[in-house]
């Protein structure tokens, strides 16, 4: 059986930057839904419950081309420091 349901999600991300092309990244991934568990044999509902579920990922990324904000920042440098 397929059901759709309603649910709430809330993401943070945070990015370290070691160097204009090196980040390491920190990620919160929560979600809130309301689950149905089935009976095998009859396919009626046997409970319900609300579920919130959270995850933390952690990793690192490589910008093949520079973000934009360090593009400036670049540039600012290489003027020394005019704008």
């Amino acid at each position: 059986e397929d059901k759709t349901a309603f649910a709430l999600a809330l993401d943070i991300s945070q990015h370290f930057f070691f160097s204009e092309k090196w980040a390491a990244r920190i990620d919160m991934k929560n979600r809130r839904f309301q689950e149905e568990v089935l009976q095998f044999s009859t396919g009626s509902v046997a409970r319900k419950s609300d579920k919130t579920t959270t995850l933390w990922q952690i990793g690192f990324t490589y910008y093949f081309d520079s973000p934009a904000f360090m593009r400036k920042k670049k540039v600012e440098e290489d003027a020394g420091g005019l704008k």
